[in-house]
């Protein structure tokens, strides 16, 4: 089994962007969408009954992305990353919107001596 370094440039995900926090720190904002599927969260649930939206008791939030094999790697990297939609997102995209979806980060395997 090969083990890989992961490099994501979160800034390119939709809507990201660094902020200022009120405590003088900086922070990286990422929208949540779970329509699209990009970036999804269970941090909420909808009670069926009621309709009311109330917090989970196990909080997650998942950045999904789909890793593509390079046929010639480069730069020691294997394969690139893309952010991953749903299915039904994904029906929705031509071919030409599907070739718009930016690269985000790629993969590379892992070695010892890599100071990333």
């Amino acid at each position: 089994m090969t083990n890989y370094n992961l490099k994501l440039d979160a800034l390119k995900l939709k809507g990201a962007r660094v902020i200022d926090n009120p405590d003088g720190s900086r922070g990286l904002y990422i929208p949540i969408n779970n329509r699209i599927g990009t970036v999804t969260d269970g941090y909420f649930v909808t009670d069926k009954k009621t309709g009311v939206k109330k917090e989970k008791a196990s909080k997650s939030v998942y950045i999904n992305l789909t890793a593509f094999e390079l046929h010639e790697p480069k730069f020691g990297q294997t394969h690139f990353l893309k952010p991953a939609f749903n299915k039904g997102v994904m029906e929705g995209l031509t071919e030409e919107q599907l070739r718009l979806v930016p690269f985000v980060g790629n993969l590379k395997p892992w070695s010892a001596t890599d100071n990333q």
